[in-house]
């Protein structure tokens, strides 16, 4: 019936064209002349077909060329388009009006709500995607353009609409509903007047019928249109397209670098045209450079007039001619007689800085090791641009500005490199004369030492010397030193950040007071670094960094250091307000980390103020305001600030500051306006925005014992709320130039310190009593941060951040398993909830409720019950990938029961014991498990892992666990499955 049903529809669209292309022919008959003779020729105003103003530009173009090959230089491509548009005679062709509204929303809504648009539901559809674009506060622009058409006498009318940030897109399709229209870029919507509306009228005068223009389809770039897929007409789309800026930039404007570098150069070029200037992805580099790898082979002895002889008439290839030898190209690579390729090879990414003593000897340095690394951009002196630009040598002497290379420095994260050449005492005395101008160089050369790069290299005159070559020239030889040298810079130049595995930047969007610097103290670096030493298959190192300790921007200083280890663990000690949370998005996404942030157990519970008081005493009731945070804990992050001891806290935020309260309520009001739903969505929104990876979840560590609000007493409530109202008024004062609430001279604020300290210390026992213990918290920051890591090493995951991905016959195994359903595992142990001899698992895992209310299978909220639930069979760490694979490879995705036999736990693990049977359901062998205790784990208490299952027959043995065995031994379905990293 399928198979009848859409031959039948085939056909029909079929018969369809053909009628639409008879009816064309009738009208436009084949032998007419070329449109704009016809037009430029017709002597009489009657239509006798429809004007059709277009022309086939390429057979024009290559008629040109073709005259151009033969040295007819007399009818050049660009006269001849300058002669059909006159013909053509644009001016009395099409007019547009634009005028910009922003009522379009209501507009369109007036026009669905007309009677005769009831039934039209192509209009509902659009009127809903700009509906929801409102409602959604997505900035949309909208411009309403009349076009007339005079010596048709035709116009209509014209709305264009253009989405402007790329994360609106995802926002659009996190609220999409069934029947949605998809969101585009831009797209263009014709008011029609086939329902009798004027075209002299104004949209917002006359309502009518709203259809979408029916443009052809042109490719989107990758991440450009979302959202579910939906039967709709095509939408015109307004975009620059990724083919045309290779094609132009790449192909065309590259030829100059393949001739200076042969295919070397050429690579390099390209390579930081993508990487550095286009910011591409890795996939989308990955994709593009076997394509400029071939074209930079075909094009080198095409650009030094070496044609081959292959029977194929061309021209020499120049920028002007390039498109002839690109069409020619193009199949070749397609049909494989060109690659692929992979594109590969070391291409210098690097920025390196050579100095010497004279312009001489710094350039020829420099054009030496520029040569021996194919890197083409040189540049001498302070002429290197600004910007970002991947691979670049530079000569320069002592006496030019350093301020600038400093700065040039600073904004870079890739390799930077410092090569002093003849710059020891003996060197600069030696090039030298004048021994005032000797003391000069010697000091000016101290201070370019200071700069800070990745590596220095310091080469005396004799490393580099001149001798004679073939024909008499003269060649530079490098010494073993040089050699060492350009090696290094070629080997660690040449790493791209966004190809490496990915890292973990580790961050606390809190405030003051939360305890963070006790989580990632020197003891924690030892023990993550032991961890990731012997744990991972990525070696990695931990790296810490105090805010209070550190002197410039701080975030600046973080994406030099991860950029330089990109694959490590990087923990930043420093509270991240909503404000900042934009930078720490940037520092992930240019040194391919993922973002993971901790957050306070319990304290995320909306909080909502009423009220501000402005610096001149008003307190106006009008304002709601609304923050992420309890006020609970608030109020202990306070306390723990007074509770330092003076002089102990490196940024001197304890008792001593005569501000340290109200500094804390500056960092709580910082998150106004995010709701604790909203917290995480919002946190990853700007991670969106930057392109940039959010772990899937938060680290959320124990903080305080109860989440709610009703143990706090109001005397204390209520001076929270107004020290809130008071830093909310001086953050929005417009006549405020200092809002520093250090430095704002007010008894007001004085008085506020003063009501908050002494009324925080009348309830000091009570907010200390709240938290859990700091050795609690670190303990499960660790676990937490192992897991995150783990994470980290997934293939999938940096498939993701390197956009490649991952051939799942390549894929590492982890563990072969029998996977068995939750939802079954919990329906068989609650068969025992009633059995005083499993009192004590019940009193574990359930606690006073009822285990039926608990134990909710594949819909259990309680993160300790595991949810996937299996036998391990065999594990990478056992065994080896090709046994793996050998063994249980025929028998992937087959059916096997397993007999539940006891059931084991204490106060940290629970797991069954299961037997298995010889075969699977479908009579093959099954091996035996290489785990010598075969179980299922059911669940594991906070902070402990998995694994530990494994060691509870032992504690049974020991007396520090129990043991219950089933008389009737139960069975549960598994399924044979390969779990991948």
């Amino acid at each position: 019936t399928t198979t009848t049903t859409t031959t039948t529809t085939t056909i029909a669209s079929m018969e369809s064209l053909s009628k639409t292309a008879k009816e064309l022919c009738e009208k436009v008959p084949s032998s007419l002349p070329d449109c704009y003779e016809l037009i430029h020729n017709r002597s009489s105003k009657k239509d006798d077909f429809p004007e059709c103003l277009s022309t086939n530009l390429r057979e024009v173009f290559f008629e040109c060329r073709q005259k151009l090959t033969h040295g007819d230089e007399s009818d050049s491509f660009a006269d001849r388009v300058r002669e059909l548009l006159g013909r053509t005679d644009r001016r009395k062709g099409t007019k547009l009006a634009r005028e910009r509204t922003a009522a379009v929303p209501a507009l369109l809504r007036q026009l669905a709500d007309l009677p005769h648009t009831h039934n039209d539901e192509e209009t509902k559809r659009i009127v809903n995607v700009v509906e929801k674009l409102h409602t959604l506060n997505i900035r949309v622009d909208y411009a309403v353009i009349k076009e007339e058409i005079i010596n048709r006498g035709f116009s209509r009318w014209l709305c264009i609409i253009h989405v402007i940030l790329d994360h609106s897109h995802m926002k659009y399709r996190k609220n999409m509903k069934e029947g949605d229209m998809s969101l585009f870029r831009g797209f263009a919507l014709e008011l029609s007047n086939d329902k009798g509306f004027s075209a002299n009228k104004r949209p917002h005068e006359v309502v009518s019928n709203t259809k979408v223009e029916n443009q052809d389809a042109m490719e989107l770039d990758e991440g450009e249109a979302v959202g579910a897929e939906s039967p709709q007409p095509t939408l015109m789309l307004k975009m620059k397209f990724l083919p045309y800026m290779v094609r132009t930039f790449g192909c065309r404007n590259g030829l100059r670098s393949l001739k200076q570098g042969g295919v070397i150069g050429f690579m390099q070029y390209v390579n930081n045209l993508l990487s550095a200037k286009w910011k591409m992805s890795p996939k989308a580099r990955k994709e593009w450079m076997p394509f400029f790898r071939a074209w930079a082979e075909y094009a080198e002895p095409r650009l030094a007039n070496r044609l081959p002889e292959d029977g194929v008439d061309m021209p020499q290839l120049t920028s002007d001619c390039y498109l002839d030898h690109l069409q020619r190209f193009i199949p070749l690579y397609e049909s494989g007689e060109l690659g692929p390729q992979d594109g590969s090879g070391l291409y210098f990414q690097g920025f390196a800085i050579v100095v010497s003593p004279t312009q001489e000897k710094a350039k020829m340095a420099a054009d030496y090791i520029a040569k021996k690394i194919s890197c083409f951009e040189r540049y001498t002196g302070s002429k290197v641009p600004s910007g970002t630009i991947n691979g670049v040598v530079c000569s320069v002497t002592p006496g030019d500005k350093m301020a600038r290379f400093k700065q040039l420095l600073n904004d870079r994260i890739g390799a930077t490199f410092l090569i002093f050449f003849g710059c020891t005492d003996d060197d600069v005395e030696f090039l030298v004369d004048d021994e005032m101008d000797i003391k000069v160089t010697k000091g000016k050369l101290k201070s370019w030492r200071k700069l800070n790069v990745s590596r220095t290299f310091d080469l005396p005159l004799s490393d580099l010397k001149e001798s004679d070559g073939s024909e008499g020239k003269k060649e530079l030889l490098g010494s073993e030193n040089m050699k060492k040298c350009t090696d290094v810079l070629l080997e660690e130049g040449s790493k791209d950040v966004l190809g490496l595995e990915p890292g973990i930047l580790v961050f606390f969007p809190q405030i003051p007071g939360c305890g963070k610097s006790s989580l990632v103290n020197d003891d924690a670096k030892t023990e993550l670094q032991s961890f990731l030493s012997t744990q991972t298959k990525v070696q990695r190192q931990v790296s810490v960094r105090m805010g209070d300790n550190t002197t410039g921007k701080f975030w600046n200083i973080v994406k030099k250091e991860k950029a330089r280890d990109p694959s490590g663990v990087y923990l930043a000690d420093k509270n991240v307000p909503a404000p900042s949370w934009d930078l720490v998005a940037n520092v992930c996404a240019e040194t391919n980390a993922i973002g993971v942030p901790v957050i306070p157990g319990n304290a995320l519970r909306t909080t909502v103020v009423e009220g501000i008081r402005f610096p001149d005493g008003y307190l106006s009731m009008n304002r709601t305001h609304t923050f992420p945070f309890s006020l609970q804990y608030l109020a202990v992050c306070l306390i723990h600030i007074l509770s330092r001891e003076d002089g102990t806290h490196p940024g001197k935020l304890d008792a001593s500051e005569s501000r340290a309260c109200m500094i804390v309520i500056m960092f709580f009001c910082m998150y106004q306006k995010v709701s604790a739903d909203e917290f995480f969505a919002s946190l990853a929104a700007d991670f969106e925005a930057n392109s940039a990876f959010l772990s899937r979840e938060p680290i959320e560590i124990p903080f305080l014992r109860e989440p709610g609000l009703s143990d706090l007493p109001a005397e204390l409530t209520d001076v929270l709320v107004d020290a809130i109202r008071a830093q909310l008024g001086y953050s929005s004062a417009k006549t405020t130039k200092n809002k520093d609430v250090t430095k704002i001279k007010d008894p007001y604020l004085d008085e506020l310190e003063s009501r908050l300290r002494k009324t925080l210390n009348n309830h000091k026992d009570l907010l200390q009593t709240m938290t859990v213990p700091v050795e609690d918290s670190r303990k499960s920051f660790l676990e937490k941060i192992k897991e995150s890591i783990e994470q980290a090493d997934c293939d999938e995951l940096t498939a993701a951040l390197s956009g490649v991905e991952p051939d799942p016959k390549e894929r590492e195994i982890w563990y072969v398993s029998l996977d068995i359903s939750p939802n079954d595992v919990h329906n068989f142990l609650l068969k025992y909830s009633d059995d005083t001899r499993l009192e004590t698992f019940w009193g574990n895992v359930a606690g006073n409720q009822n285990p039926s209310e608990t134990l909710l299978g594949s819909q259990c909220t309680d993160n300790k019950f595991i949810q996937e639930t299996h036998v391990t069979l065999a594990h990478k760490a056992e065994t080896t990938q090709s046994a793996m694979k050998e063994i249980f490879g025929s028998i992937e995705n087959h059916g096997i029961p397993v007999e539940v036999t006891a059931l084991l736990w204490d106060d940290k693990t629970a797991a069954l014991e299961v037997g298995l049977p010889q075969e699977t359901n479908k009579g093959d062998p099954l091996p035996p498990s290489t785990n010598k205790f075969t179980h299922v784990t059911v669940w594991i208490q906070d902070g402990t892992r998995a694994f530990r299952s494994n060691e509870l027959p032992d504690l049974v043995n020991e007396g520090n666990a129990s043991r219950y065995t089933f008389q009737n031994p139960g069975k549960l379905d598994g399924k044979l499955i390969f779990q991948y990293t």
